[in-house]
């Protein structure tokens, strides 16, 4: 028997929620979110728009997506917004665009961000690791500085192959960068920096998305790019809103940055 108690409590997570009554819905979910919350640990849903299947002897194995958690739980970190899978929840007016609106509306208690995320399920030729790359915005090159980025947003995810990627050296709002806070009182003024690498040439579309609506786009070439995007728009624009970018090559979506947030001072 106290063989057994050492065992229970080296598991400092325990449910209130079992398989055996009933749909539960988000409620197990959002206990193991609150739990790590309360422990100061960071939260990220995986691979929401996955679809996977495969069967081993007689047993169906099975994930399906689910998008619905994305709105239907809080207080999580962020989700992978880049990997093997459908990506669909990081375009204009989806999922990252409504939880992004709900934090400015004071609806969830912190922002979401987008992580890559690189999968293997044995189903197909194995790929490169780098393939789907996070890029971290740091101070200085150690785990704490990681971990401070992390938290706190400052990073962006890209698709890295041997034919094409996309640096993004520099996202900025009145001197605010990705997860940060920017404070305006005239038309905000975004600074969008970086190169493209892409063989053979092809153009690049970058979306400008403002509180889930695509507020610009350019055509982005090959090599250095460098641009200015003053938001004509200004007046309309709510009390708390965010800009955020998506890059695409040939309707792939290859960057995913994430969100600086604006207040009207």
């Amino acid at each position: 028997v106290l063989g057994i108690a050492f065992l229970i409590n080296s598991f400092p997570f325990s449910s209130k929620y079992d398989a055996y009554h009933g749909d539960q819905r988000y409620k197990p979910y959002q206990e193991l979110i609150d739990y790590v919350q309360k422990r100061g640990g960071f939260v990220s849903w995986a691979h929401p728009g996955i679809n996977y299947s495969q069967s081993l002897i007689k047993v169906d194995i099975f994930t399906l997506k689910y998008f619905d958690v994305l709105i239907n739980t809080f207080n999580y970190n962020a989700f992978a917004g880049l990997y093997a899978g459908d990506v669909s929840a990081c375009l204009a007016n989806r999922e990252l665009d409504t939880v992004l609106k709900e934090f400015c509306l004071n609806k969830r208690k912190g922002p979401v961000f987008i992580t890559g995320e690189v999968d293997y399920d044995g189903s197909t030729p194995r790929q490169n690791i780098y393939g789907i790359q996070t890029i971290f915005l740091l101070s200085k090159l150690d785990r704490d500085a990681v971990l401070e980025a992390l938290k706190k947003g400052r990073f962006y995810t890209r698709i890295c192959e041997d034919n094409f990627y996309i640096d993004l050296e520099k996202f900025s709002l009145e001197g605010r960068t990705m997860g940060e806070t920017a404070k305006v009182k005239n038309k905000p003024k975004l600074i969008i920096k970086g190169n493209a690498f892409i063989y053979p040439e092809a153009e690049v579309k970058l979306e400008i998305i403002r509180g889930g609506e695509i507020a610009q786009i350019y055509e982005i070439e090959q090599g250095k790019f460098d641009l200015e995007f003053i938001d004509d728009t200004f007046k309309e624009i709510a009390k708390k809103t965010y800009y955020r970018l998506n890059f695409f090559l040939g309707g792939r979506l290859i960057l995913v940055s994430n969100p600086i947030f604006c207040e009207v001072r």
